[in-house]
């Protein structure tokens, strides 16, 4: 695993753990911010050339 996909699932464990169990505003607004740096980690981490550079029909 990358660090960059550490990143990602470190974002997405802590935004989900600070958004649903709380209701106050700002644990609210840093889950949110959280999980949106989880979907910028995550699509950053499998767009990497080398996964891009695949060949998605190896025959």
């Amino acid at each position: 695993m990358s660090r960059l996909e550490i990143a990602a699932l470190t974002c997405f464990v802590l935004g989900a753990g600070l958004l649903f169990p709380f209701d106050h505003t700002l644990t609210i607004l840093a889950g949110v911010l959280l999980l949106a740096a989880f979907v910028v980690c995550g699509v950053f981490a499998l767009a990497t050339p080398e996964r891009l550079a695949r060949d998605p029909d190896p025959r």
